[in-house]
């Protein structure tokens, strides 16, 4: 699973140019924010997708237990004392 983390790697150093250039080139405070949105997909995105791989990976491995507080017997129906 480390080669999915390659692509957060190269999102963040696409970003980070993204948005050099974008300061560099931009004339407007519009362009500066929709280039920095642009730069933000390209580092956000990617991160996303390898935490989803990762987690789908250690889904798969090992099915993790329902936590006691969720699971469907911890329920308890209200009394009614009236």
């Amino acid at each position: 699973m480390e080669v999915v983390w390659i692509l957060p790697l190269l999102g963040s150093l696409i970003a980070g140019f993204e948005f050099l250039d974008t300061l560099t080139a931009a004339t407007s405070a519009p362009q500066q924010a929709a280039g920095a949105a642009m730069a933000m997909c390209w580092a956000v995105l990617p991160y996303v997708f390898a935490r989803a791989v990762e987690g789908l990976s250690h889904l798969g491995a090992k099915q993790a237990p329902i936590p006691i507080e969720l699971s469907p017997r911890a329920i308890v129906a209200p009394r009614s004392d009236a």
